[in-house]
């Protein structure tokens, strides 16, 4: 494991960084909520890889002792209801912009994730085009 550099996923893919703001209960005032920040880069826990995955109900972070032999070190996980913000920072867009930073947005990321699951056109669409798409259907089902 190398302690100077750390490896960071989104979905098992190696971006630059990723950062999530989500909302935790104060421990002192527990009807309050606070923001809570995590940042894979700042993150002060020493392993070789760090994965951060949606799965589900929650946002699941792996720390990874060493990954290619699948050695653990810990998971966390934050419901993504308590989810404000993910920014995913990609490599490539680090590369191209010289080391200036330069964020993917969560909803670009989501999109791409969607892209992935095969339902990006029926998300991207405006209301009134999904009415149009279902009036369609319906027209295809009653003509058979």
């Amino acid at each position: 494991m190398t302690s100077n550099k750390k490896v960071v996923k989104f979905h098992g893919t190696e971006v630059a960084n990723v950062t999530i703001l989500y909302l935790t209960k104060s421990h002192s005032k527990p009807d309050k909520e606070i923001l809570g920040e995590f940042d894979a880069k700042k993150n002060p826990e020493r392993c070789e890889t760090l994965n951060i995955q949606i799965v589900s109900d929650y946002v699941t972070i792996t720390f990874y002792k060493k990954e290619s032999s699948n050695s653990i070190i810990r998971r966390e996980l934050i419901p993504t209801h308590s989810v404000q913000h993910i920014w995913v920072k990609d490599l490539l867009l680090s590369e191209q912009s010289g080391g200036q930073k330069k964020d993917m947005g969560s909803g670009i990321a989501a999109s791409e994730l969607r892209k992935e699951d095969g339902e990006l056109e029926q998300i991207s669409l405006a209301p009134d085009q999904i009415v149009e798409e279902k009036e369609k259907k319906h027209m295809r089902s009653s003509q058979s």
